[in-house]
């Protein structure tokens, strides 16, 4: 009896882990910038080269990057391709590898295209391939930009605070912040 339940539970557990699914990510693109990018951080380059690298990133907040490939390209190179399998189709990232730009993107579809300027501040990244990729993207510009409306809208109100001024003002500035805060909700909903 116990050598039966034993033998029906590892067939079980077996029969699960053939029945877990894997897909494949491909990740490909363009890095713009690249040897200025170096100059300007000398940690990401070892030996003339940078490293690109494809982390998945694991759902909950206890688990680690898992980074499923690398490429090394030299200076003068422009294009990397990156790929790996994987059991969800979750959230990864394109790092460039000892302090380079992150970029998020959901494998929803595969393969996906990444063009990165390496010098860009804003709007680095272009993504082709993945639409869910191109909705982070648009939500994460967004709120970026209404972020900077809401720190200046907390400035302008502790700003009135330290002046003493009058209850409307400062009832006129939280209810502009707070309209901003809803309409960031409200424009990826």
């Amino acid at each position: 009896m116990m050598k039966g339940t034993l033998l029906a539970i590892s067939l079980a557990l077996l029969m699960a882990c053939k029945n877990q699914s894997t897909s494949m990510i491909e990740v490909s693109g363009t890095l713009s910038h690249l040897d200025s990018f170096a100059r300007a951080n000398p940690a990401a380059t070892k030996n003339g080269s940078v490293v690109v690298v494809l982390y998945e990133i694991p759902f909950g907040s206890e688990g680690q990057p898992i980074q499923l490939d690398a490429d090394t390209l030299k200076l003068n190179e422009t294009t990397y391709s990156l790929k790996g399998n994987t059991a969800s189709n979750g959230m990864f990232d394109i790092v460039i590898d000892g302090g380079g730009p992150m970029v998020p993107i959901v494998h929803d579809a595969s393969p996906i295209t990444v063009d990165i300027d390496c010098t860009a501040k804003d709007h680095f990244y272009q993504l082709k391939g993945s639409s869910a990729s191109q909705k982070l993207q648009s939500f994460i510009d967004d709120y970026s930009k209404k972020s900077q409306v809401v720190n200046r809208a907390l400035d302008s109100i502790d700003h009135l605070k330290k002046l003493n001024a009058p209850d409307s003002l400062l009832i006129m500035a939280t209810n502009h912040k707070n309209v901003t805060i809803e309409e960031i909700g409200r424009a990826h909903v």
